[in-house]
């Protein structure tokens, strides 16, 4: 599959926001399964656009979850000791 640099941008946005693979096919009128076998390819550029706009929000909210903790809130603390020991956990597989 032969993306621009703007279908790319768009991957990382829409994936971003959180929307399934077969979503962003349809918003963006791409072969729904070409796309699918693209985003499974680890490493392609479909897959590296997709993964990326996943883990920059997911880094957004994370550093949300880490500002409410360090201001005092309970909750956002519960899950901010669950991502470190999560993170932790994950570091000792690798």
């Amino acid at each position: 599959m032969n993306l621009s640099e703007e279908q790319i941008k768009e991957i990382e946005e829409y994936s971003g926001l959180f929307f399934s693979v077969h979503d962003i096919a349809v918003i963006m009128e791409l072969d729904a399964d070409l796309f699918r076998k693209e985003v499974k390819d680890f490493g392609s550029v479909a897959y590296n656009a997709f993964k990326r706009g996943r883990l920059l929000a997911e880094a957004k909210v994370r550093k949300g979850v880490i500002d409410l903790a360090t201001s005092g809130s309970g909750p956002a603390q519960t899950i901010a000791l669950r991502f470190i020991e999560d993170s932790k956990i994950d570091d000792l597989k690798r």
